[in-house]
């Protein structure tokens, strides 16, 4: 499934119009969201049945005069539902096969103020369930990095529009291509490059989709580049990578296994030895990792619905020893078993946000995912701009 966007800005020119659907065919795209349209509701319809007659064709002129957000499709076995449209967004359920996801098409006002109601809306969607992706042009930047240009950023837009993606619990999509999707095209001296467009995605997302990314597309005859998101299929699991956890060395059979490992004989050269008593120990690790600290979050849990139970019967009868000592044993092998999971919570995320706060697994496993979403490889260019084939599909044996 590929899901497109593009501020074409300004739809009534034919040219314009056959660059759109060109876009759509040449990436075989299942959905597109077309912003900046700048056509009245009174042309509106006769352009559609003239050149997007194939299409079927959502806008939002119920909530703007101009209809600033079309959204179109060909594939009838696509299922589309409006969720929700304003003046600066369309939200949809769209069902693709087994695909079920809601996409967010956006075109944020240009004043900081007037995009208030658009992160009202992020935030209030924070609940969703379903896969969902938020993908337009949202007119304001995340960093000074994002934008050259003489005249600086406004600090306050982009705070606002950084706390509404944190509270919204959205993270940015792997993107390729154009660094910077808006320039206003004019000479060099007075020429500005921002990056305006984007895609945002919740936790769901992230863990049905790990590999999907978008691709920057340049501009053609917009200011503005389309977007491709693609929506892949999970690769087949790899074998994870060694990774030494700092709460082993606090468990008690920790240097009895190192002890024993480097007790044992080797035959050939120091550097030989090294490696074989690593390789080796290196299993005998993992296995202490499956007998103790496999499954730690569902323990913990366990541990503190048991803890819950136990205090709940003991405000029935205070006086009740067994259930007073009962208390005390599970309080503590809580405290023992939590203070582990957050010591590999923080070793593995190595995230202020999360070592500041509540150790969520949900936001945890977002967090995971968008990272490695966002170091996977799928494209190679050279100086000339030709794309290189990856020595993983080259090699395949070998990685």
């Amino acid at each position: 499934m590929k899901i497109g966007v593009w501020n074409i800005r300004g739809m009534n020119k034919l040219l314009k119009q056959s660059e759109v659907i060109s876009v759509f065919n040449k990436y075989h795209l299942d959905i597109m969201g077309i912003v900046e349209t700048r056509i009245r509701n009174k042309n509106a319809l006769s352009i559609q049945r003239r050149k997007f007659k194939q299409f079927f064709i959502l806008d939002n002129y119920s909530s703007h005069l101009n209809g600033r957000i079309w959204i179109i499709w060909k594939d009838s076995s696509l299922n589309v539902q409006v969720l929700n449209t304003s003046s600066q967004w369309i939200h949809l359920s769209l069902t693709h096969g087994s695909h079920v996801v809601e996409a967010t098409f956006v075109y944020g006002f240009n004043h900081p103020a007037q995009r208030l109601p658009l992160w009202d809306f992020l935030v209030s969607n924070v609940g969703c369930t379903n896969p969902w992706i938020v993908l337009g042009d949202v007119n304001c930047v995340r960093t000074t990095e994002e934008r050259i240009s003489s005249d600086p950023p406004n600090a306050a837009a982009m705070a606002e529009f950084n706390e509404a993606i944190a509270n919204a619990g959205l993270a940015e999509v792997r993107t390729q291509g154009c660094c910077f999707t808006w320039t206003n095209k004019q000479d060099y001296a007075d020429r500005k490059w921002v990056r305006l467009d984007r895609a945002l995605v919740n936790a769901s997302w992230l863990l049905a989709f790990p590999d999907s990314y978008a691709e920057a597309l340049t501009a053609g005859i917009s200011d503005h580049s389309p977007l491709v998101i693609t929506l892949e299929a999970s690769a087949p699991p790899k074998n994870s990578s060694f990774k030494y956890l700092n709460v082993w060395s606090q468990d008690q059979k920790f240097l009895p296994l190192v002890r024993a490992e480097w007790g044992t004989y080797i035959k050939g050269c120091a550097m030989y030895k090294l490696v074989q008593h690593l390789r080796r120990l290196k299993g005998n690790l993992r296995g202490l990792h499956r007998e103790h600290y496999a499954n730690i979050t569902v323990k913990v849990k366990n541990l503190q619905q048991q803890l819950q139970t136990c205090q709940e019967k003991l405000q029935l009868d205070p006086h009740n020893r067994a259930l007073c000592q009962e208390e005390e044993n599970l309080s503590k092998d809580y405290c023992k078993i939590r203070t582990i999971e957050l010591s590999i919570i923080f070793q593995r995320a190595k995230d202020f946000e999360i070592k500041m706060g509540d150790a969520s697994t949900t936001y945890f496993s977002s967090k995971v995912a968008a990272r490695r979403n966002s170091s996977n490889i799928r494209k190679v260019v050279d100086t000339q701009g030709s794309c290189l084939p990856l020595l993983s599909r080259i090699f395949p044996r070998l990685f």
